[in-house]
């Protein structure tokens, strides 16, 4: 009935209906706070992984520039030492 009473006359909105409207819209607004903080936490973390990958994958990369050089550099110096 209170739904139906707030639409039968524009403009006149019960106090009660008013008080319920902010009631609801706070716990939304709550709601809406909760979703952003915890997004900005998965943002976060996935922040801090792809930091991670990068650094790794720069690691990887390195060693096997050093593994490269150390076998072409090993190859060399057995023929050296065979001449």
């Amino acid at each position: 009935e209170a739904a139906a009473a707030a639409h039968t006359a524009p403009g006149s909105v019960s106090q009660q209906s008013k008080k319920e409207m902010v009631q609801v819209m706070g716990a939304k607004n709550e709601l809406v706070s909760l979703i952003l903080a915890q997004d900005l936490e998965i943002l976060s973390m996935i922040e801090r992984a792809k930091s991670n990958i990068i650094k790794e994958l720069r690691q990887v990369s390195t060693s096997k520039k050093a593994v490269g050089a150390y076998h072409s550099g090993d190859s060399a110096n057995k023929l050296d030492e065979k001449a």
